[in-house]
């Protein structure tokens, strides 16, 4: 999970290191943090997808603050999940139109904090997995 607030090295690192593992190295993106976003929005994503060049902007929002009224999902931002969700969208570009929008939704709403999650937990956690009790479980 990203410490807040983040400086922008910080968040330029955490883009490359996603954009690495959802293979989007082929996309020149950029991000910055922005308090201008539409009601509502955590995050936003413009992007050319014939140019595989993208803008990301994200709420400056703290962590732990209460946000319920501008998120749907009523949970505390977590910015590194909002940089995925954008970041799926991306992913998901070549197959998004106005008709499947709603599902594409769907589908990043899932994956996205699966996968800050799993970032989160593979931080903290890896140092202490001896692998060798965990292939033994496996034989």
């Amino acid at each position: 999970m990203l410490a807040i607030p983040i400086n922008p090295e910080q968040l330029e690192a955490e883009l490359r290191f996603w954009q690495y593992v959802l293979r989007l190295r082929d996309w020149i993106i950029t991000v910055e943090i922005s308090a201008d976003l539409d009601d509502g929005d955590l995050g936003e994503t413009f992007y050319d997808g014939a140019e595989r060049r993208a803008a990301i902007r994200l709420c400056p929002f703290m962590k732990g603050q209460e946000i319920r009224e501008t998120n749907p999902l009523g949970r505390d931002y977590n910015m590194q999940e909002v940089l995925v969700h954008e970041l799926l969208h991306l992913v998901l570009a070549d197959v998004a139109t106005e008709d499947n929008m709603q599902w594409i939704e769907r589908v990043i709403d899932t994956i996205a904090p699966l996968l800050a999650s799993a970032r989160y937990w593979f931080d903290t956690q890896a140092n202490s997995i001896d692998i060798k009790t965990i292939e033994g479980s496996h034989g």
